[in-house]
């Protein structure tokens, strides 16, 4: 699948990526094409906008609960395999590199960490809730990584 290119005002390009996130290796494989269309640019910005809400409960390929792995592990994912490009491009030109994770306002107040993946119950917007408070949670922990 290939990037779409647009130009920003001050001569920057954003490229957007669209992948099927059901499978962590379409994840693993957009790293790499990202890594790839890069190679000797600056990648400055990862911008995580992942979402689904499923009515019924899913399984993605992996065998993850759908919401769960749409929401939380491919970003994670991808995350991983880009933030070395990403801190290259931030120590080399000196300009901070961005992690940029959609949640909700929906996020659940806390992470249930007995019904992660909707082992025990599943509903919708629980699921969808529980998946946006684990994106904050990791927004939290990268940016405590990843401070000087």
């Amino acid at each position: 699948m290939s990037s779409v290119e647009s130009h920003c005002v001050d001569g920057a390009r954003v490229y957007g990526y669209v992948r099927d996130f059901k499978s962590l290796a379409e994840c693993r494989a957009l790293a790499e094409e990202v890594k790839r269309d890069f190679q000797g640019k600056d990648l400055s910005m990862l911008f995580n906008n992942a979402g689904v809400y499923m009515e019924e409960q899913q399984t993605s390929d992996d065998g993850h609960e759908m919401t769960f792995a749409v929401n939380v592990l491919a970003p994670y994912v991808l995350t991983e395999a880009l933030l070395p490009t990403l801190v290259e491009t931030a120590e080399r030109t000196g300009v901070k590199s961005s992690v940029l994770n959609v949640a909700s306002i929906s996020a659940a107040p806390r992470v249930d960490f007995e019904n992660i993946r909707a082992e025990k119950r599943f509903s919708s917007h629980g699921s969808y809730s529980l998946s946006k408070a684990c994106m904050k949670a990791f927004s939290y922990e990268l940016f405590d990584r990843l401070v000087d």
